[in-house]
């Protein structure tokens, strides 16, 4: 995406950008269409022409987005395989997560090649992108460096509350929710790759303060498992309902 003027000046699509709105949305002159930088800001627009090479807008107005979740989610997620990743970046994109942490798990499928890895986060921030865009979210989910376990729940300190979702806990998110006397402003996320975390790696991530809570009485696929702990999140805590819908949120 181009940089966006301010209100009243035109911008240009070209590229990819151009034949998403001409091609896939089929939209033409006078059409209307809201874009946004990734930053959180949105910008109503409306297309003054368009033509094989490119397309112009008008850009009508700017506003802070209001699609995004009232909580910060920064999720830690086991590697997975090829496809398998994909499926869970896009689909936890689409629910709200801010940020994404592959992790380097003892059971983590592939282990993944350091030549191929930049290109690998690469293609999984463009997926964040893509998942954005489609569920009219105002930003993009940072997709970081693969990391190891130790690095990521050495992160516990900056959330408001860090949860390791396990078949091993019989503990489920609501009953921990509502005994929260505020809604978390920061959420940290950690879920298992396929085969799950090791009994000592579980350990290490209570020790940091992570609480084990789990996913019900069926046994999940590790890329289910992820998208649906990150539902639940946003349903205990963020813009999906739940119990923590009137209580006020944490102190910034």
């Amino acid at each position: 995406m181009p940089e966006i003027p301010d209100t009243g000046l035109d911008v240009v699509l070209r590229g990819p950008s151009k034949r998403y709105v001409r091609d896939v949305l089929r939209m033409g002159r006078g059409d209307s269409l809201v874009l946004f930088d990734g930053s959180g800001m949105e910008y109503p627009s409306r297309i003054i022409e368009a033509t094989a090479r490119n397309v112009t807008l008008r850009i009508l107005s700017k506003h802070r987005g209001r699609s995004e979740s009232p909580i910060h989610i920064r999720v830690g997620i086991g590697l997975l395989k090829a496809n398998k990743m994909d499926l869970v970046i896009q689909k936890i994109s689409e629910l709200g997560v801010q940020e994404v942490c592959p992790v380097a798990a003892r059971r983590a499928v592939p282990a993944l090649d350091p030549d191929r890895a930049e290109q690998r986060r690469e293609r999984w921030q463009t997926i964040a992108q893509e998942a954005s865009r489609q569920s009219g979210r105002s930003t993009v989910a940072d997709v970081g460096q693969v990391s190891s376990l130790d690095e990521f729940v050495g992160r516990s300190r900056d959330a408001d509350i860090s949860l390791l979702f396990t078949p091993e806990a019989a503990r489920p998110l609501d009953e921990l929710a509502k005994q929260q006397d505020r809604r978390p402003g920061r959420v940290l996320l950690l879920v298992g790759p396929e085969g799950g975390f090791s009994p000592e790696e579980e350990q290490l991530a209570q020790e940091h303060g992570f609480l084990p809570v789990g996913l019900g009485p069926r046994v999940l696929r590790a890329e289910t498992a992820a998208i649906l702990a990150v539902g639940l999140v946003q349903y205990a805590f963020g813009d999906l309902g739940g119990s923590q819908g009137d209580v006020p949120p944490a102190d910034p």
